[in-house]
């Protein structure tokens, strides 16, 4: 049984000043305060008259399981407790227009994510609660337009620095949420738009990012190397990954789109959608094994519509992950079986016709 109540009060204010009519300035900031209560026990097994009541240690899992399996009702001691923390929370954007078709600006603002409890199971008291997560994030940046409107180029610089930074981790029964150290996220990401004539748009965007653990000394370690730990008798379960990659972190992402629309009678309309997308390779858990890596892939979707133009009904052909890719979405340590991996797959190539009707 976990149950874990919230109260979330905020407030906040943004103004902005115009110091001419090409050059603003926007101040705002967030005032929150948020507080949980929590109140955890778990059983193994059905509690009757007829069963033993024991309580151990939630951590010890083979214990659990056992007192499981011979039909003897486990219970494990009450935990509660209270969390409580405030931020303010700024942000400051500064915005010069060179003229009507081009626009520079500067954004530095603060944000956090609320710390809280963790339910797993296993997780013991020293690991129930984590604490809050804190980013500091600068972004330099462009929008303009071209040729007469026909074309547009937006680009942005950021980087965004993270202090307590939460970190999901598989315990062996579950998830638990930690916090690393630091981390910084940093790159570029650039994104346009094209209008080829009156039937045809293309667009795309590019990015390029670099995330690191600045300092995470306490990081989860992978399988193998907890295995060679044990056979030397080390009982070290922690390993340093500073200077690090995060997981779920692709270098290079990039997407283009091609577009098509036209009229095929006064009252009929026909729309195509082609696009593809490519992903570098990422880690796909928080230990960084490279057995739990995907590489990199490219997946492409079409989407054909016939449309009534007095938007009574609509039928679309769509196809994802036309070439069929085999891609995870997030991967694992086998609990209880050293060497071995868990991954979960995206879907593979799906064909879906799908109806609209407006009554």
């Amino acid at each position: 049984h976990f149950e874990q109540t919230t109260e979330t009060l905020s407030a906040f204010f943004q103004g902005t000043y115009h110091f001419s009519d090409d050059l603003r300035l926007t101040i705002g900031g967030r005032y929150t305060d948020d507080s949980k209560d929590v109140f955890r026990q778990s059983a193994h097994g059905e509690v009757t008259e007829n069963h033993t009541i024991a309580n151990l240690n939630p951590a010890d899992v083979n214990s659990n399981f056992m007192a499981t399996a011979l039909g003897v009702a486990v219970q494990t001691p009450e935990y509660k407790d209270s969390y409580s923390e405030s931020h303010f929370t700024p942000s400051v954007k500064l915005q010069y227009n060179v003229n009507n078709d081009m626009m520079f600006y500067f954004t530095a603002e603060e944000g956090f994510k609320a710390g809280g409890f963790n339910s797993d199971t296993a997780a013991s008291e020293a690991d129930m609660v984590f604490k809050d997560e804190e980013a500091l994030g600068y972004e330099l940046g462009m929008k303009s337009d071209f040729l007469d409107g026909e074309a547009r180029l937006n680009v942005a610089i950021f980087h965004t620095t993270f202090e307590n930074l939460q970190v999901t981790s598989w315990t062996g029964t579950g998830f638990s949420v930690g916090n690393a150290a630091e981390s910084t996220t940093q790159g570029i990401e650039f994104d346009g738009v094209y209008l080829l004539n009156d039937y045809w748009t293309l667009s795309g965007s590019v990015s390029y990012l670099d995330s690191t653990y600045d300092d995470y000394m306490s990081g989860p370690c992978t399988a193998d190397i907890l295995v060679a730990r044990k056979a030397a008798s080390d009982t070290n379960q922690v390993c340093d990954l500073t200077g690090e990659k995060t997981p779920f972190a692709p270098e290079i992402s990039a997407s283009i789109f091609l577009d098509y629309e036209t009229e095929l009678t006064d009252s009929l309309m026909f729309s195509a959608s082609l696009n593809i997308n490519y992903s570098d390779d990422f880690f796909l858990d928080s230990d960084l094994d490279s057995n739990l890596m995907q590489e990199a892939f490219t997946k492409t979707n079409l989407r054909l519509t016939l449309t009534d133009l007095d938007d009574v009904w609509e039928v679309s052909l769509i196809g994802k992950n036309l070439t069929d890719e085999m891609t995870m979405s997030a991967g694992l340590d086998t609990p209880l079986v050293a060497g071995g991996y868990i991954g979960y797959t995206d879907a593979p190539r799906t064909i879906t016709l799908q109806g609209t009707y407006n009554f």
